[in-house]
């Protein structure tokens, strides 16, 4: 219960730099889902199977914890997406959002549950980050992104620079996981991973954005990460 008390600690003293877990053991954590609940569940419906996941990411996002999300599964081509509500979209304040998380019948990607607890936090952080985004925008500014975004297809300054600001509020490490497997272990098409490779940080991008900062240079772990990631300092 130290660590936990500590990890709380953290949070109120020091808003915005976030304490880092290379591996979160969903063993570990689970003793800790009630008190994760009592602080960030807030006008949030989640995905029972993720739940956990879920509310370890959105501690990292303290200004979200009044926001209203809901998690609910789709089927989309990607592993997650998320939106604002359709009348959500047209406010400027008290928007509500939903992520949702891809069912994928095509089998043409990655899906959430095939992905280790530790990288479901990245993708879900990932999502996060942009609601922080939205939540910045004015109704026109979010139109333009939406025009920019679907329409023109401009999808890889945007996504890159949302992949940044995840790794900058300290989840670096299971985006780094998740981009891993993407790129070497899973079974996506090759199709995908271009798409995912054009868009997004690769995992050696990823590498290099956590070896720029010092944040990282200390973290909390009690396991290596499997296989081909080695334990950095």
């Amino acid at each position: 219960m130290l660590c936990v008390a500590a990890f709380w600690s953290f949070f109120s003293e020091t808003k915005g730099q976030n304490q880092i877990y290379k591996v979160f053991e969903k063993s570990e954590w689970e003793q800790y889902h009630d008190s994760l609940y009592s602080n960030f569940s807030t006008k949030k419906r989640f995905v029972k199977e993720f739940e956990l996941q879920s509310l370890i990411a959105l501690s990292y996002y303290p200004e979200l914890k009044d926001v209203p999300i809901t998690f609910r599964y789709l089927d989309i081509r990607t592993t997650m997406e998320v939106r604002p509500e359709f009348f959500s979209a047209i406010k400027n304040h008290n928007r509500s959002y939903i992520i949702f998380i891809g069912t994928n019948t095509h089998k043409e990607g990655v899906l959430l549950k095939e992905v280790s607890f530790n990288a479901q936090i990245g993708v879900i952080g990932h999502e996060l980050a942009h609601i922080m985004d939205f939540e910045q925008r004015s109704v026109k500014s979010l139109f333009l992104l939406g025009l920019d975004y679907v329409i023109l297809r401009n999808h890889a300054k945007y996504e890159k620079s949302i992949d940044a600001f995840t790794i900058k509020q300290g989840l670096g490490w299971q985006e780094l996981e998740f981009a891993d497997y993407m790129e070497n272990k899973s079974k996506a098409s090759v199709r995908y991973k271009r798409f995912k490779h054009i868009n997004y940080l690769s995992s050696s991008d990823i590498e290099a954005e956590i070896a720029k900062m010092k944040m990282y240079s200390s973290f909390t772990s009690s396991k290596k990460m499997n296989d081909s990631l080695p334990e950095k300092q």
